[in-house]
């Protein structure tokens, strides 16, 4: 028989050896209840200067939902449709993507978006109505706004510039396209003294994604493309004048410089190449006068110069004073098979309408936000002067519905510099464009 006295030793031992044990499987449970239990990946579009930003809004989301791991993958905005649409066609698309409204409508086509307006319910009841809007295919939301609507939203203005050129208020913020044509041919006088072109006002064609021309030909009530997004206007009399417009305004302000073959020899030996990323740079290093870039510029101003001064206001149209097409901006999508999925979900609401999510992302680069509660955000006050009038200048955007296939058009209206410099009519490079258009839309007809 076992001594007594030994008995509490040997129960002590087992009960330490139950303890341990219980210890061992509560780590191991918690281990496993701390393991996310969705994983997602994201194709998004920020990266340069807003890579930071993303990364801690993505770091907030996993603070918030622990239960979700995210695998961000950057794609630049140039490359994002291509990768889009080899993924689709390879039904690989992430489980949540950045996308660009003008491309929604070629994508939703072959079904490839989950459908919102059931999920999305009463949350989007404080987004813009136009970015809403944009978002719709046929009636359907199919994403949520990312950032504020208007691609050409604003005219930006060098102070340096204009100020040495003798430009008076007005002058700086004309508001017809005749006074606009004047103020640049005050700076292009004022800034060169011989033959040799170092500063421009502006050049239609600078921006390799912003088409410019675009919101010119909305602001005249002339759009590019039908309701439906099936035919081609370019070739309208609407169209023409502002095509028109554009080539006369650069005879005039570039006339002595050898008007579009001076543009051209300026990119080239004193721009230099430009990529998105660049688009201000020229601009911030004193080279060109104005720019029609959209609400995201402010943040590229800042980075390039903090101390270059400079306004913003609407865009001088033919007719009148204008916004951007509010038909364009960044948003974010679901792959349809994930509509059911509420980490995609939460994942895609704190990217878009979430106030502490894409709110304070849209607030840290002074970018307006689609949330119309943030308008008056004191985040905001880091844009200073500038701030309020590029909110008035967002009330005056176009809405139009129809998709405007910008990565289309865009290289083929970057081709009209050469192409005039070489003498070819303007008229005739209408035509070329409408033609090689209307297939592109004949072509997403025909598609499955």
């Amino acid at each position: 028989m076992a001594d007594p006295s030994t008995r509490p030793r040997r129960d002590g031992w087992r009960y330490a050896l139950a303890a341990a044990m219980a210890v061992i499987v509560a780590l191991v449970v918690a281990h496993v209840t701390a393991r996310p239990s969705s994983r997602l990946t994201l194709w998004h579009v920020w990266g340069g200067a807003r890579s930071q930003l993303f990364a801690d809004l993505i770091a907030r989301f996993h603070a918030e939902n622990p239960g979700v791991r995210v695998d961000a993958v950057f794609i630049p905005p140039d490359l994002i449709h291509d990768q889009l649409l080899a993924a689709a066609r390879s039904d690989s698309l992430p489980e949540v993507v950045g996308i660009h409204t003008d491309w929604l409508g070629e994508f939703e086509a072959g079904a490839l978006l989950a459908p919102l307006d059931a999920l999305a319910g009463a949350a989007v009841a404080g987004v813009r109505t136009q970015d809403l809007e944009r978002n719709r295919v046929g009636g359907t939301l199919v994403a949520l706004p990312n950032t504020v609507a208007g691609g050409m939203a604003q005219l930006y203005v060098n102070r340096r510039l204009a100020d040495a050129a003798g430009l008076d208020a007005d002058q700086r913020l004309p508001r017809r396209w005749a006074a606009f044509t004047a103020a640049s041919a005050q700076i292009v006088r004022a800034h060169n003294r011989d033959d040799v072109l170092r500063v421009i006002a502006w050049d239609p064609f600078i921006e390799p994604t912003i088409l410019a021309w675009l919101a010119f030909c909305f602001g005249a009530d002339a759009p590019t493309v039908s309701v439906d997004g099936r035919r081609s206007l370019i070739a309208t009399p609407g169209v023409r004048r502002v095509m028109d417009a554009i080539d006369a305004y650069v005879a005039e302000v570039y006339g002595r410089h050898d008007g579009w073959r001076g543009l051209l020899r300026w990119r080239q030996e004193i721009a230099g190449f430009l990529a998105n990323a660049d688009q201000i740079r020229p601009f911030a290093r004193d080279l060109q006068a104005f720019a029609l870039q959209g609400v995201w510029t402010t943040t590229l101003i800042r980075a390039a110069d903090p101390d270059l001064p400079w306004e913003v206001g609407p865009l001088p149209g033919l007719d009148r004073a204008h916004g951007g097409v509010a038909a364009q901006g960044w948003s974010y999508a679901m792959r349809r098979d994930r509509a059911d999925d509420p980490a995609a979900w939460a994942l895609l609401r704190w990217l878009t309408i979430d106030p502490a999510g894409n709110g304070a992302f849209c607030i840290a680069q002074a970018r307006p936000s689609p949330l119309t509660a943030l308008d008056h955000d004191p985040g905001y006050a880091t844009s200073g002067p500038a701030w309020p009038a590029m909110a008035a200048v967002l009330a005056l955007d176009i809405p139009h519905p129809g998709s405007l296939h910008g990565h289309v058009l865009g290289p083929m209206l970057n081709e009209i510099p050469a192409r005039r410099a070489s003498g070819e009519p303007m008229q005739q490079i209408v035509d070329d464009l409408d033609r090689r258009y209307q297939a592109h839309l004949d072509l997403l007809a025909r598609a499955p």
